[in-house]
């Protein structure tokens, strides 16, 4: 694999989790999730370049990072579990010094972050909270393109300042998609059960 874990060794992973659940008691079954959850999930961060590339090596680490920690939550699904891995999600990549590749890798982390924690009923709390400083982050990011350029409908000044602009639209716009399926997900679950949506985003 390389750069990671593939996604056939993750579903390899909770394929073995669940086949174990009917035949270990609680205590042997959380003992013997942890210690392998343990041993699949990075806590270093990611040393990124300058990355021109969807389809980078580099990249490829971080999306098998991201995918393992939405594993590890989808396989012990509690509170507490959410809190660590997500405070793991962001300590992988800063994301205000990131290229806008990477930002669009973890824009979609974020989303699926959040919208896993809907359909799981877990607190979503900590995956907006990242959401909330990506977007501070974004906002901060295209004033400064504007400022460069002149103004949102001046045109750019050369073809660096274009695709830079051009990049953290896509960006916004991914963005955007995102909050309008967690909108989506949240008024559906709403009609079902108020107070317990109530409850997520309180916590």
């Amino acid at each position: 694999m390389g750069v990671g874990m593939g996604t056939g060794f993750l579903k390899l992973i909770f394929a073995s989790v669940e086949q174990m659940r009917p035949s270990l008691h609680e205590d042997e079954y959380l003992g013997w999730t942890k210690k392998l959850l343990s041993l699949m999930t990075p806590v270093g961060s990611v040393h990124l370049s300058v990355l021109c590339s969807p389809f980078d090596e580099q990249l490829s680490m971080l999306y098998n990072r991201f995918s393992s920690l939405m594993l590890a939550i989808r396989i012990l699904p509690s509170a507490e579990n959410v809190l660590y891995h997500i405070s793991l999600t962001r300590r992988y990549v800063n994301f205000g010094r990131s290229t806008v590749v990477t930002h669009s890798v973890c824009i979609h982390a974020a989303n699926y972050l959040v919208l896993q924690a809907l359909d799981m009923v877990l607190p979503v709390g900590p995956a907006l909270d990242w959401t909330s400083e990506i977007v501070q982050v974004l906002i901060s990011e295209f004033c400064t393109a504007v400022a460069v350029v002149g103004g949102i409908g001046a045109p750019p000044a050369n073809n660096d300042a274009h695709r830079c602009r051009s990049e953290l639209v896509q960006c916004i716009q991914l963005l955007l998609s995102g909050l309008q399926d967690m909108s989506r997900t949240v008024t559906t679950f709403a009609g079902k059960n108020t107070s317990t949506v109530l409850e997520l985003f309180q916590l």
